[in-house]
Protein backbone atom coordinates (compact mmCIF):
# COMPACT_ATOMS: atom_id res chain seq x y z
CA UNK A 1 0.00 0.00 0.00
CA UNK A 2 1.60 3.30 -0.84
CA UNK A 3 0.34 7.09 -0.38
CA UNK A 4 2.16 9.93 -1.73
CA UNK A 5 3.04 10.56 -5.36
CA UNK A 6 3.82 6.96 -7.76
CA UNK A 7 5.68 8.26 -11.15
CA UNK A 8 5.62 5.46 -13.56
CA UNK A 9 8.14 6.15 -16.54
CA UNK A 10 6.31 4.15 -19.61
CA UNK A 11 9.01 3.12 -22.75
CA UNK A 12 7.46 1.82 -25.94
CA UNK A 13 4.15 1.13 -24.16
CA UNK A 14 1.19 0.13 -26.58
CA UNK A 15 -2.60 -0.20 -25.24
CA UNK A 16 -4.46 0.94 -22.42
CA UNK A 17 -2.95 0.83 -19.19
CA UNK A 18 -4.72 0.60 -16.32
CA UNK A 19 -3.56 0.95 -12.35
CA UNK A 20 -5.26 0.60 -8.85
CA UNK A 21 -4.20 3.19 -6.59
CA UNK A 22 -5.40 3.27 -2.73
CA UNK A 23 -4.78 6.70 -1.27
CA UNK A 24 -1.37 7.76 -3.82
CA UNK A 25 -1.49 10.45 -6.53
CA UNK A 26 -0.39 7.93 -9.64
CA UNK A 27 1.40 10.31 -12.40
CA UNK A 28 2.51 8.20 -15.79
CA UNK A 29 5.59 9.50 -17.98
CA UNK A 30 5.44 8.64 -21.75
CA UNK A 31 7.95 9.83 -23.46
CA UNK A 32 8.29 10.13 -27.02
CA UNK A 33 10.88 11.70 -28.80
CA UNK A 34 10.59 14.51 -31.01
CA UNK A 35 13.27 15.06 -34.11
CA UNK A 36 13.40 17.74 -36.60
CA UNK A 37 16.16 17.36 -39.33
CA UNK A 38 17.72 19.89 -41.36
CA UNK A 39 19.61 19.61 -44.83
CA UNK A 40 21.01 21.95 -47.41
CA UNK A 41 20.34 21.07 -51.03
CA UNK A 42 22.96 19.15 -51.46
CA UNK A 43 21.57 16.90 -48.65
CA UNK A 44 24.36 17.78 -46.01
CA UNK A 45 23.56 18.28 -42.11
CA UNK A 46 23.66 21.68 -41.05
CA UNK A 47 23.96 22.48 -37.56
CA UNK A 48 22.30 25.13 -35.43
CA UNK A 49 19.64 25.78 -36.81
CA UNK A 50 16.95 27.02 -34.78
CA UNK A 51 14.19 24.83 -34.17
CA UNK A 52 10.50 25.71 -32.33
CA UNK A 53 7.64 23.33 -31.91
CA UNK A 54 4.67 24.75 -30.58
CA UNK A 55 0.68 23.48 -30.49
CA UNK A 56 -1.21 24.84 -32.74
CA UNK A 57 -4.36 25.46 -30.54
CA UNK A 58 -2.77 28.23 -28.41
CA UNK A 59 1.10 28.25 -29.95
CA UNK A 60 2.51 27.56 -26.49
CA UNK A 61 5.86 25.83 -26.65
CA UNK A 62 6.36 22.28 -26.35
CA UNK A 63 10.12 21.99 -27.40
CA UNK A 64 12.65 24.24 -28.50
CA UNK A 65 16.65 23.67 -29.30
CA UNK A 66 19.24 23.67 -32.57
CA UNK A 67 20.13 21.49 -34.76
CA UNK A 68 23.49 19.05 -34.04
CA UNK A 69 26.46 18.58 -35.93
CA UNK A 70 24.13 16.14 -37.84
CA UNK A 71 21.46 18.15 -38.68
CA UNK A 72 19.27 16.95 -35.64
CA UNK A 73 17.42 18.70 -32.96
CA UNK A 74 15.93 16.44 -30.46
CA UNK A 75 13.86 16.42 -27.23
CA UNK A 76 11.28 13.81 -25.71
CA UNK A 77 7.03 14.70 -25.01
CA UNK A 78 5.39 13.45 -22.30
CA UNK A 79 2.59 11.90 -24.44
CA UNK A 80 -0.62 12.32 -23.04
CA UNK A 81 -2.77 12.42 -26.31
CA UNK A 82 -2.41 12.85 -29.91
CA UNK A 83 -1.51 16.95 -30.11
CA UNK A 84 -1.18 18.75 -33.38
CA UNK A 85 1.69 21.18 -33.44
CA UNK A 86 3.74 23.43 -36.05
CA UNK A 87 7.43 23.16 -36.60
CA UNK A 88 9.82 25.89 -37.28
CA UNK A 89 13.30 25.77 -38.39
CA UNK A 90 14.55 28.94 -38.70
CA UNK A 91 18.64 30.56 -39.35
CA UNK A 92 19.48 33.99 -40.69
CA UNK A 93 20.65 33.39 -44.72
CA UNK A 94 18.21 30.66 -44.85
CA UNK A 95 14.76 30.91 -46.02
CA UNK A 96 12.78 30.02 -43.24
CA UNK A 97 10.33 26.84 -42.87
CA UNK A 98 7.61 25.61 -41.32
CA UNK A 99 5.28 22.64 -41.18
CA UNK A 100 2.38 21.09 -39.22
CA UNK A 101 1.84 17.53 -37.52
CA UNK A 102 1.08 15.56 -35.02
CA UNK A 103 2.83 14.29 -32.02
CA UNK A 104 1.31 10.90 -31.23
CA UNK A 105 2.06 7.66 -29.66
CA UNK A 106 4.95 7.45 -31.85
CA UNK A 107 6.76 10.54 -31.23
CA UNK A 108 7.25 13.13 -33.90
CA UNK A 109 9.34 13.26 -37.15
CA UNK A 110 9.82 16.38 -39.71
CA UNK A 111 12.67 16.76 -42.12
CA UNK A 112 13.35 20.57 -43.95
CA UNK A 113 15.42 21.13 -47.01
CA UNK A 114 16.91 25.06 -45.86
CA UNK A 115 17.63 26.91 -49.34
CA UNK A 116 20.06 29.72 -48.72
CA UNK A 117 17.98 33.23 -48.68
CA UNK A 118 19.64 35.16 -51.73
CA UNK A 119 17.94 38.74 -50.46
CA UNK A 120 20.08 38.21 -47.58
CA UNK A 121 23.48 37.92 -49.10
CA UNK A 122 22.52 41.14 -51.91
CA UNK A 123 25.90 43.53 -51.58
Amino acid sequence: RTTGTVTINLESCTGTITYKSAGATVVLNSAVPLQVICLNQAGLALEGIRVRLQKLSDQSLVAEGTTNASGIFSAAYNYTADLAVKSKARLKGFTPNEAQGTITADGFSQNFTMIRDQAVNLP
